[in-house]
């Protein structure tokens, strides 16, 4: 379990840093932080990318030491799937009310 922590982990900084260094042009429906505010303006849409891919990368770091931690730890495999789902559950829902945070002040 910690190994698909560590490599959700490394998506996400991945996918971050793509998202910060190449953000979409233009709003799409196909790649990039895509939610009703992002997409509502071509300012909101560039903030949304830049804010949400730092976000996505940050919350990637973490997942990697939580991951590393697990390796480290003995820990019972219930308690393992029981951090796999909530630590993705909560960094998901955290990308989302952060970078919406940030948005709503540029609005």
């Amino acid at each position: 379990m910690s190994w698909t922590l560590i490599l959700v982990g490394v998506i996400f900084a991945a996918a971050g840093m793509m998202l910060k260094l190449k953000p979409p042009k233009e709003i799409n429906p196909i790649y990039g932080y895509r939610t009703k505010r992002s997409m509502s303006s071509n300012y909101l849409w560039k903030m949304g990318q830049e804010e949400g891919g730092k976000n996505m990368a940050v919350s990637g770091c973490i997942l990697i030491v939580l991951g590393l931690l697990m390796l480290v730890l003995t820990i019972p495999e219930w308690a393992e799937v029981l951090i796999l789902i909530f630590s993705l559950i909560g960094t998901c829902v955290g990308i989302f009310v952060l970078t919406e945070r940030k948005l709503k002040q540029y609005e």
